[in-house]
């Protein structure tokens, strides 16, 4: 049976308390769960995300620790724009 030679310690910003039930809980990096948008979504939505949670010890609530939005333009919206631009300039766009 394996034993405890030297107990490690959580980092000190791993802990948090559920919204759910109160559970007051530290966890490690590696139990983070990550979703990321699929491609997809990406054109649905217009951008990239990425949202981090851990799910609670006690009630299984899933947790938001983070959520990052980067917006981009699609390759249809650039190719609209340039299509806009070039009736601009010839004087048959608005």
């Amino acid at each position: 049976m394996p034993r405890v030679v030297k107990h490690g310690s959580y980092l000190e910003e791993n802990h948090i308390q559920c919204e759910e039930c109160g559970c007051i809980f530290r966890y490690w990096n590696s139990e983070i769960v990550i979703h990321m948008t699929t491609p997809d979504e990406e054109s649905f939505f217009g951008g990239f995300a990425v949202l981090r949670t851990i799910k609670c010890p006690d009630c299984k609530h899933m947790i938001t620790l983070s959520y990052q939005f980067t917006e981009y333009e699609s390759w249809v919206d650039k190719l609209c724009n340039l299509f806009k631009k070039k009736g601009k300039k010839d004087g048959t766009g608005k």
